[in-house]
C-alpha cells in the first residue's frame, strides 16, 4: 500500500533539528554567544566612525574645491536625480520666491520659473544632456535616432564635456598660493585630507576595518586639526 503524504512516515531528507532557546543554552554557551555579538559589534561601530570621519574629511575636501555651498549642492544634485526630489527643489524655489516677492525684493519678471512645456529646442537640450553626461564622466546614453539633428548634438555635447573633464583645466582653490603670502599652497592641506580620506575608503571597501578602525578615524581627525 503507498503511503499517503503527510501520514507521518520518515523522509528521505533529513530534518532539520530544532533551534534551542534562549532558556535552554548553558550559562557557558550563554556567554559564548554574548562574546560573539560583541565582537561583531565593535568591528561594526569601529567601521562606522571611521565611515563617519571618511564623510567629515570629504566634506572638507568638497569645501576647499567647491566653496561653502557645494556640500548644499551635492545633496541638491542627488535630490533632483528622481521625479519626486526634482518636484520638491521646484516647490521649495517656488515658495522662496513667493516671500522675496511679498518682501518687495526684485526677482525678476518671469511669471513662470518652471514652464509646463520646455520651449528650448530639442537639438539644444540634447546637447546639453550629452554635454552633461562628459562632464560627469558618465557613458554617453544617446535616446535620439541616428539619422536626426538631435542625436548629432548629443554626442557633440558629450564629445566637448570628456575633452573639458580630461583636460584637467579647472583651477582649483587648493592650487593658488596661500592669501597670507605665506608662500605655502593649500593644496598641501586638501592633498593631506583627501589622501587620509582614499585610505579609509579602501579599507572600508576591501573589509579591512578591524577593531583598530576606531583609532585610525581618530588619528585622521586629529591630523586635519593639526594642519
Amino acid at each position: 500500500m503507498a503511503r499517503k503524504k503527510g501520514d507521518g512516515s520518515k523522509s528521505s531528507g533529513a530534518s532539520a533539528a530544532p533551534r534551542q532557546t534562549l532558556e535552554e543554552l548553558t550559562d557557558d554557551q550563554r556567554y559564548s554567544l554574548l562574546e560573539q555579538h560583541r565582537q561583531t559589534h565593535e568591528r561594526l561601530l569601529a567601521a562606522k566612525k571611521a565611515a563617519d570621519a571618511a564623510l567629515r574629511n570629504h566634506g572638507k575636501i568638497v569645501k576647499a574645491d567647491l566653496g561653502k555651498n557645494g556640500m548644499d549642492q551635492i545633496k541638491c544634485l542627488i535630490e533632483a536625480s528622481t521625479p519626486e526630489g526634482e518636484k520638491a527643489i521646484r516647490a521649495r524655489i517656488e515658495q522662496d520666491a513667493q516671500v522675496l516677492r511679498w518682501l518687495g525684493v526684485p526677482i525678476g519678471t518671469q511669471a513662470d520659473m518652471f514652464p509646463s512645456d520646455d520651449r528650448t529646442p530639442l537639438a539644444e537640450r540634447a546637447f546639453n544632456e550629452g554635454k552633461r553626461q562628459g562632464l560627469a564622466g558618465e557613458s554617453c546614453n544617446n535616446p535620439h535616432h541616428v539619422t536626426t539633428e538631435a542625436h548629432r548634438e548629443h554626442n557633440r555635447g558629450y564629445g566637448i564635456g570628456q575633452e573639458q573633464l580630461a583636460s584637467k583645466g579647472f583651477k582649483k582653490l587648493e592650487d593658488n598660493e596661500d592669501e597670507e603670502g605665506d608662500g605655502k599652497p593649500k593644496g598641501s592641506f586638501v592633498d593631506t585630507m583627501r589622501a587620509q580620506n582614499d585610505a579609509v575608503q579602501e579599507a572600508i571597501k576591501n573589509g579591512t576595518i578591524d577593531q583598530l578602525g576606531t583609532k585610525r578615524g581618530a588619528a585622521a581627525v586629529d591630523s586635519l586639526a593639526a594642519h
